[in-house]
This record gives C-alpha cells, structure tokens and sequence, in this order.
C-alpha cells in the first residue's frame, strides 16, 4: 500500500510538472526531469 501512495504522489508530481528533489541535489538540468505520462505505473 505504502508503494502504491508514493507512486501515485509521484504521478501527481509529474501530472503538474514538478521535479521531486533529493537531498543530494547539486545542478538543475537544462528542463525539468519529469516522467510522462505513458510511462507512469501507478493507475489512477
């Protein structure tokens, strides 16, 4: 279940364009790094 959620709040992430950042973070690419949606795993 717990999987579930987070690959559905990573979804949600992608859905609005929004890069998850890591702690270890040190250079922003050239565009945001987000999955499309044809790749996503999690089913709404």
């Amino acid at each position: 279940m717990l999987s579930a959620l987070h690959a559905n709040i990573q979804d949600q992430f992608n859905a609005y364009g929004v890069q998850i950042m890591s702690p270890h973070f040190v250079m922003q690419p050239a565009s945001n790094v987000v999955v499309p949606r044809e790749s996503w795993h999690a089913t709404a």
